[in-house]
C-alpha cells in the first residue's frame, strides 16, 4: 500500500481536515497562557455581528458592527473539528492577516485573538495574544505572526493538540452612529514550520482518523 505523503507546501495549500464548527460568545475569563489579564467575557453581543466563514486558511471570516453602543463578542472557530497538529509535528508557529473597515468612529476592532489546545486526555488550555491596539480607518490587510513561545509551545512539543482558533471582538461606545456598516475580516491563516519548504511532514488529517492509513 503506498503511503500519503505532504510536503510542507502540500498542507501550506490546505490540505484536509479544515477548521469546522463556529461557537460565538462562548469564552469567557481569562487564558492560561499568554496574556493571562485580559477578560474575554462578553457585554452587548447584538452590537456586533459575525457573519460568514469557518476556516480562514481557505475563506475570510467576516464580523461587523453599526453601533454607536459599545459591545464586546468572541468567536471560537474549530470547535467541530480543527487542525490537529501538534508541536511534533513540525510547526513552530502560525500567521494570519486581517483588516477593519471603512471604520469610522463606533465602527469594529480585534482586540486580541487565541489558539485552543487540546490533550489526549481532553484537557483544554487556552493561550491568548497581547492587545493588538490596531484600530484603522483603512481598508489594508495587516499580517500577524506569531512563533510559539512559553507553555503553549511547551505543550504543543509533547503533544498537545491545536484544535481552535479564537478572536475577541469590540465595537466602542460613541456619540453617534457611523454612516455605514464597519468590518473586521481574518484570512490566509498558516502553519509556520520548523522544517525546510520540502521538506517531508506527516499528512493532514482528523485526529480520529490518524491511524486509518499510512503516512510517510
Amino acid at each position: 500500500m503506498a503511503s500519503i505523503i505532504s510536503t510542507t507546501a502540500d498542507v501550506q495549500r490546505y490540505w484536509r481536515p479544515m477548521m469546522n464548527g463556529v461557537s460565538n460568545n462562548s469564552l469567557s475569563g481569562t487564558a492560561d497562557y499568554g496574556n493571562t489579564s485580559a477578560s474575554w467575557n462578553t457585554s452587548g453581543t447584538d452590537k456586533i455581528v459575525y457573519n460568514s466563514g469557518e476556516d480562514p486558511s481557505i475563506e475570510n471570516i467576516k464580523w461587523s458592527s453599526w453601533s454607536r453602543y459599545s459591545g464586546w463578542m468572541n468567536t471560537r472557530l474549530g470547535t467541530t473539528h480543527g487542525r490537529y497538529l501538534t508541536g511534533k509535528d513540525f510547526i513552530n508557529g502560525v500567521s494570519f492577516k486581517y483588516r477593519l473597515y471603512p471604520n469610522q468612529d463606533g465602527g469594529i476592532d480585534l482586540r486580541r485573538w487565541g489558539i485552543g489546545i487540546v490533550s489526549d486526555g481532553g484537557t483544554r488550555k487556552r493561550w491568548s495574544s497581547a492587545e493588538l491596539n490596531g484600530w484603522s480607518t483603512s481598508n489594508t490587510w495587516k499580517t500577524i505572526t506569531y512563533n510559539f513561545d512559553g507553555e503553549l509551545a511547551s505543550k504543543l512539543n509533547s503533544g498537545w493538540r491545536f484544535d481552535e482558533l479564537h478572536f475577541m471582538l469590540h465595537t466602542p461606545s460613541n456619540g453617534s452612529t457611523p454612516s455605514s456598516n464597519c468590518v473586521c475580516e481574518v484570512k490566509e491563516f498558516k502553519f509556520l514550520y520548523k522544517s525546510a519548504h520540502n521538506a517531508i511532514i506527516p499528512a493532514v488529517r482528523k485526529y480520529a482518523d490518524r491511524t486509518k492509513y499510512p503516512i510517510a
